[in-house]
Parts: structure tokens; C-alpha cells; sequence
């Protein structure tokens, strides 16, 4: 592991709370991650219930989120949080990401950041498609039925945690090898340290097929306004969803969960970003 980023402890940690805002009035990010036990670097929070309990998934054990929803329902909140408390937690040496948002609208704020294995902006999707292809193969070769868990303990060689992000899911469905490495994720990615965040806001029977969406470990929907769209999903009362940042979240078990997504603003994910820049390197 490259020793010249700055490793995130217990200290450096509780000094970002600052970057965040201290308006009482609201359900903030921060009010979840710093309650949180901060060791534990790829737990992210979905959300709070009616009952005020809060909800975190550990991505340690999930391979791939599907978020869906309208345009302006959660989902693009939902990614800030995820990636800004990733940021927060992990080195560049620990965890990379790679971003398919070529507008730059969604995810053009983290642009530059060290732990970006390719600039969002300097490269097409089929360059990205056939570079995950290589490291899914060259992972399964180098790992050989091991998991990332078991290679990174017994070797000084480490390997990074990979997040794919991909803003909205129709810029990508169209490419020819997306269905393999969207099976090929949920399968391995685990073992393999890489995981996949899709989002969406097209009709989804469009994209995936009924059982490409049951392997799904997590789906988390907002607002769908089209019972269709709920259905398919499996989950029944999205469509009526109208306050922003709810979302219903079916889980492993098809359990079904009402949560309230924190909200995080974009003067804190700024903060955020110009803090991870100062400490380890962007532009």
C-alpha cells in the first residue's frame, strides 16, 4: 500500500464534522455517520424509520445497489452520501471509484480527486466498459478463489476497494457487454472488492430484466410515480412516495423498509471534497 495519503483515524475524523452544517431543523448525513463506529470504512447509512431507528448497509459484504426514482425524488442525495462518507473513511490506497456521469451534472463536484481511477470527464463509457472487463478478469486471476478479505491480510501488496457508480443506468444499458459485467458484479464483486451503484430514473423494465433485478442484494426506490414501475420492482408503494428523500428499501430477506435519507447539501460535499483534496492530493 503507498504510504503518501494520509490514513483516516478516530482524530482526523471527528475534526471533519465541522465541514458539515449545524442546522438542527433537518435530518442531516452527519447526525448518522459521526454516531456511527467510524472502523468500520465501507458501512454507509441508508436512512432513519418512523421510529427514529437508523439504517446502514455494510458494502464489505454487498456487491451492488439498484436505486431508483424521479428525477429530484432522493436518489442523486443518496449517492453523495454514500460517496462523501466513503471519502471520509478511506484512503485513495483503500478504495477507488469510477464515475459514469459524462454531463458532469450529478457527480461533477468529486472531479479531481485522488480517488478517482479515471477522470470523469476524459473518458468514453466503452473505454470504462472494457477496463472493468480487464479488472474483473485480472482480479479472478490474481485472487484465485480467494476473497480481497483473505489477500489483503496476507499480503503487503493490498488491494483497493473498487465502487462503480453509474448516475443514470440508460447511459449505459445500451453497451454490449453491460449485462455481463452487471452479473458478473453481483456474483463476485464481493470476493472481489468491487461493487456497483446504479441509479435510475427510466422505466426499468426497459433496462433490466425480472431476473437481473431479483439478484439485487439491496433495491432502494423513491418516488416512481407508475404503479408498473413498482411492481416490477417488487415494490409495491413506491409509486407513492411523494416527499422527497423517502424511500422504501427492499432488503436480502424481501423485506421492505421505510426510511428517510439524510440530506446533505452541495456547500458541505464542496467542504467535503476541498478537505480530501488538501490531505490527499486532487486538483
Amino acid at each position: 500500500m503507498n504510504n503518501k495519503y494520509i490514513l483516516p483515524t478516530k482524530e482526523l475524523l471527528s475534526k471533519t464534522e465541522e465541514l458539515f452544517n449545524k442546522d438542527e431543523n433537518y435530518f442531516s448525513l452527519s447526525k448518522m455517520i459521526f454516531k456511527k463506529d467510524l472502523s468500520k470504512k465501507l458501512t454507509v447509512p441508508l436512512g432513519i424509520d418512523e421510529s427514529n431507528e437508523k439504517y446502514y448497509i455494510d458494502m464489505e459484504s454487498v456487491s451492488a445497489l439498484l436505486i431508483c426514482g424521479t428525477t429530484g425524488s432522493g436518489k442523486s442525495i443518496f449517492l453523495d452520501n454514500l460517496i462523501v462518507t466513503l471519502l471520509l473513511k478511506n484512503n485513495p490506497d483503500e478504495l477507488r471509484f469510477m464515475f459514469f456521469d459524462p454531463k458532469l451534472i450529478e457527480l461533477g463536484e468529486y472531479d479531481g480527486i485522488s480517488h478517482l481511477m479515471v477522470d470523469t470527464d476524459k473518458e468514453y463509457d466503452t473505454d470504462k466498459l472494457n477496463f472493468i472487463l480487464k479488472l474483473l478478469k485480472d482480479r479472478k486471476r490474481l485472487l484465485n478463489n480467494t476473497s480481497i478479505l483473505e489477500h489483503n491480510k496476507n499480503n503487503k501488496n493490498k488491494l483497493s476497494q473498487i465502487f462503480i457508480i453509474v448516475d443514470e443506468s440508460i447511459d449505459v444499458m445500451k453497451y454490449d457487454n453491460i449485462n455481463k459485467i452487471i452479473n458478473e458484479i453481483i456474483d463476485n464483486g464481493v470476493s472481489l472488492g468491487i461493487h456497483l451503484i446504479l441509479a435510475t430514473n427510466s422505466y426499468i423494465k426497459n433496462d433490466f430484466s425480472s431476473k437481473m433485478i431479483n439478484k439485487f442484494p439491496y433495491i432502494i426506490s423513491y418516488d416512481l410515480t407508475d404503479k408498473k414501475q413498482a411492481t416490477y420492482l417488487n415494490i409495491e408503494g413506491s409509486d407513492l412516495l411523494e416527499e422527497k428523500g423517502s424511500a422504501l428499501v427492499r432488503c436480502r430477506d424481501n423485506k421492505l423498509v421505510r426510511l428517510q435519507t439524510p440530506y446533505i447539501s452541495t456547500e458541505e460535499i464542496k467542504r467535503v471534497v476541498d478537505f480530501i483534496k488538501t490531505i490527499n492530493g486532487g486538483v
